[in-house]
């Protein structure tokens, strides 16, 4: 299935989105330019632990910020 925002996967309680690989390089970037993880998860869809998921997956320093 997918919508606006790409591939989803639906399960009983909620639906899942999938970031794309160009999606998550351009989170990490603004991460690093300072921008905040919840102001990204925002913007993506997402919930924050997705971003600080992808944070640690990719070795990117943690940054503070709401």
């Amino acid at each position: 299935m997918v919508d606006s925002r790409g591939r989803i996967v639906s399960n009983s309680q909620k639906v899942q989105t999938f970031l794309s690989p160009s999606q998550i390089d351009e989170m990490l970037t603004r991460l690093a330019d300072g921008e905040t993880v919840t102001r990204l998860a925002a913007e993506y869809k997402v919930h924050r632990a997705t971003v600080w998921r992808q944070m640690r997956k990719h070795g990117v320093l943690s940054v503070r910020g709401g």
